[in-house]
This record gives C-alpha cells, sequence and structure tokens, in this order.
C-alpha cells in the first residue's frame, strides 16, 4: 500500500500542511478498534442501502466483511470451533448442566408440570362439570315446579 496523505488547515495565526507517506505509517496498538468500527459501519450501510432487496454482490462483500473481521453479519453467525483435543481417551459422560431462573419467574416458565395435566386444563374441566352439575339441577327444579302446577290444576 503506498501514496501520499496531505492535511492542511488553518491554525490560529498560520496555515497548517503536514503530508505524509502511507507505506511509512505505523498503526498504533491503541487504535486497533477502529478497523472494527469501520467494518461494522460498512456493513450498516451495505444493508440500509439494499434493504429489502436480494443483491447477490452486496451478500457477498457483507459476507467477507462478517468473516474478516469477526463480525455477526445477516448472512454470517459465531461458532465456536476446539481444534485440540481435550479428552484424548474419549470417556466423557454428558452431563444435564441446571440453568438458574431470574428473579420472580416460577418453575413454571420451564414448562415441566410433572405427570398430570397442565393446570389450566384441570381448572377449565372442574368448571366444565360444575355447569353440567347447574344445568341438570336447574331442569331439575323446573321439571318439579312444572309438576307441582300440574298436579294442583
Amino acid at each position: 500500500m503506498g501514496g501520499e496523505i496531505e492535511i492542511s488547515g488553518k491554525g490560529g495565526r498560520e496555515n497548517y500542511v503536514h503530508s505524509f507517506q502511507v507505506a511509512k505509517a505505523k498503526p498504533l496498538e491503541l487504535n486497533s478498534a477502529i478497523r472494527y468500527l469501520w467494518a461494522r459501519s460498512r456493513i450498516a450501510r451495505l444493508s440500509d442501502f439494499d434493504f429489502g432487496k436480494e443483491n447477490p454482490e452486496t451478500q457477498e462483500e457483507i459476507t467477507s466483511l462478517g468473516l474478516t473481521y469477526s463480525l455477526l453479519t445477516p448472512y454470517t453467525s459465531f461458532i465456536a470451533v476446539i481444534e485440540t483435543i481435550r479428552n484424548k481417551e474419549a470417556q466423557s459422560k454428558d452431563v444435564d448442566q441446571p440453568l438458574p431462573l431470574p428473579l420472580n419467574v416460577s418453575n413454571l416458565a420451564v414448562g415441566c408440570y410433572g405427570k398430570g395435566p397442565e393446570p389450566e386444563m384441570t381448572l377449565l374441566l372442574v368448571v366444565a362439570l360444575l355447569a353440567l352439575l347447574l344445568t341438570a339441577l336447574h331442569k331439575r327444579r323446573l321439571t318439579r315446579i312444572r309438576e307441582g302446577y300440574s298436579g294442583k290444576l
């Protein structure tokens, strides 16, 4: 990479001009994040420019930027790859690792209700049985009232 960059401007009392050779410039480790910020900005611009369109060239450039700078894009994802074999004897066991629930979240959030039906289903069945019972009692009462009137007439 070569070339020359010239920076010019006006200072308080005089004009400022400075030029330097790009090939001779050494990047500082302190500024290493700039390349990732540039790549993220470039991906955002490319994504916004072709929003709602399928452009293979734009997808290819976004994918290339994501892979080159290890960034998440719509076409790339993070994948962990272990290249060193840690367990050479291959004697491992699968372990179910319990994870804590967030504060004020009940165990029902996990979806494990036990062996019975869901609580809502039980409540629904009880309400339906009560409704059937009340309907039967009401019909029986109406029948008795009608029989009582027909017996007096």
